[in-house]
């Protein structure tokens, strides 16, 4: 009979159903085992990067329910280490934000878009913190806070958090960069509204 830990038997079992090609029963299984192990009441310092990759799968497979619990079990579990994880705790947030923004462009949502600019929002604090975070993740996650405010017709943050991104992409040469010609894009439309609503 097994001997092991519930915490050791979900995870066994998890590479069991790999193995057999159940990629999302397994994943279940995986973030069971990551359950059993906070109920422990110790929290290991890989456990947050663990969620987030589970969190991902579940992205990948379209679960959205479950990926939005296990990237909020990440963000929650980076609360008890000892030492803070700000550069797994930004990727969740990141991670979140990116599901409540494409949630709010398949059933427009005031609510989904008002998450998302908070996650985003949060994810940017953390960028002065987390070890590796560079310039260019803020432009990044900038460039996502203009875009939500841009959906929420908010023209002027949108406009603002655009040219912030943009001066950030500058002071990196970054002009090439994708978010620098949609920043652009961007803060020609708002202009171009702000114009007419003044007018």
């Amino acid at each position: 009979s097994y001997t092991g830990s519930v915490e050791e038997f979900y995870k066994k079992f998890a590479q069991i159903l790999q193995q057999t090609g159940d990629n999302k029963s397994s994943t279940y299984y995986l973030e069971k085992s990551l359950d059993q192990h906070q109920l422990q009441n110790t929290v290991r310092p890989t456990i947050v990067e663990e969620y987030k990759k589970i969190g991902s799968l579940y992205d990948e497979t379209g679960d959205v329910q479950r990926a939005v619990l296990c990237f909020r079990k990440a963000i929650e579990a980076e609360r008890l280490l000892d030492q803070p994880n700000d550069a797994a705790a930004l990727d969740a947030l990141r991670m979140l934000g990116d599901i409540f923004y494409k949630q709010s462009e398949k059933e427009f949502s005031k609510p989904y878009l008002q998450e998302a600019n908070s996650l985003y929002e949060q994810a940017l604090t953390r960028t002065n913190l987390a070890q590796g975070a560079n310039s260019l993740t803020a432009a990044k996650l900038l460039y996502d806070i203009a875009k939500v405010n841009h959906s929420l017709m908010q023209l002027d943050k949108s406009f603002h958090y655009c040219q912030r991104s943009v001066e950030v992409l500058n002071e990196n040469n970054e002009k090439s960069n994708s978010e620098f010609a949609h920043c652009s894009s961007i803060m020609g439309t708002d202009f171009l509204h702000k114009s007419k609503d003044d007018q």
